[in-house]
């Protein structure tokens, strides 16, 4: 997630993105 991208650096980088 955004806050969660420590452990979710690969899903995040499409949640981030937007």
């Amino acid at each position: 997630g955004l806050r969660d991208r420590e452990q979710e650096d690969k899903v995040s980088s499409c949640s981030v993105v937007s």
